[in-house]
């Protein structure tokens, strides 16, 4: 479109030295950039060794130690699992007990079978209510 306008400029004689001065900064960053990961590479490939060293002898000696720590997202979910849990045992208890009841109601130990029909009610509810 330039060229349409003045058929002598040249765009590119005139972009030239943007050129050239982006090109002269981005070769000076690139150049300190290799030296500082060089840098950083020869400070890891003299650490490594003894890194590894240490790390193999305390893993021979079994003294390593992991450490972890749950997010508070799992930590909520691990809770709530655990209440369900206690809730799935006391129900687990009340139908044993509840079969025990009925079974001994049925074959007319009277006393037996209310005792544990009292001790289904009571879990029942210990259930439902936490």
């Amino acid at each position: 479109m330039s060229t349409a306008l003045d058929p002598a400029f040249n765009a590119w004689k005139e972009i030239q030295p943007f050129a050239e001065g982006i090109f002269s900064k981005q070769g000076q960053r690139s150049a300190q950039d290799v030296l500082a990961e060089a840098i950083r590479l020869l400070r890891l490939t003299v650490q490594l060794p003894v890194q590894a060293d240490t790390f193999l002898s305390r893993a021979l000696a079994g003294q390593l130690e992991i450490r972890a720590q749950l997010s508070e997202s799992s930590t909520g979910d691990l809770r709530r699992i655990e209440n369900s849990l206690a809730r799935l045992t006391w129900a687990l208890v009340f139908v044993a007990l509840l079969i025990c009841a009925t079974l001994l109601l049925i074959n007319g130990l009277q006393l037996a079978g209310t005792i544990c029909l009292a001790g289904a009610l009571l879990t029942l509810l210990r259930t439902l209510l936490k």
